[in-house]
């Protein structure tokens, strides 16, 4: 979560932050935030502001300024890369789980092992089950898949 910031990506969190900051003061305001959340078709909840504001008002001033907000966005990139990585490993693991069990079956990890060109033997595939198969029950489930892929 902690990875520097391209120049690029500074400059558009700091024109975010002006867009945001409506009356030019250096500071985005919880009436500010409402109207701006309104305006991109997200509505909030007097609760869901005062919320969103704690989170993001680390010095606890009452508003955010722009430091506060570029920490509040890189965090929000981070959870976005750290979803979008998490649906592809389960669109991924989709495409093995063939009958859609939740779990990948020697017989489905070998039809698509196939289907990529690689032509294992019935033991090739029962020790990459067995590599990954931490519970035991002899298939691979999506927390199981996202270890053995991870590797």
């Amino acid at each position: 979560m902690n990875k520097p910031l391209t120049h690029e990506r500074l400059l558009e969190y700091r024109e975010a932050f002006q867009l945001f900051d409506k009356d030019g003061n250096g500071t985005i305001e919880i009436d500010e935030l409402k109207i701006v959340l309104s305006s991109l078709g997200q509505p909030a909840t007097q609760e869901e502001l005062e919320e969103l504001m704690k989170l993001a008002d680390i010095d606890g001033d009452g508003t955010i300024d722009l430091d506060e907000f570029i920490e509040m966005m890189r965090v929000q990139d981070a959870m976005e890369t750290e979803n979008s990585h998490e649906e592809t490993l389960r669109e991924t693991f989709q495409l093995f789980d063939t009958d859609g069990s939740g779990k990948i079956s020697s017989s489905e990890l070998k039809q698509v092992m196939e289907k990529l060109g690689d032509h294992l033997t019935d033991s090739q595939i029962q020790a990459m089950i067995k590599e990954a198969d931490a519970d035991g029950d002899g298939e691979i489930d999506f927390e199981e898949f996202v270890r053995m892929v991870s590797c």
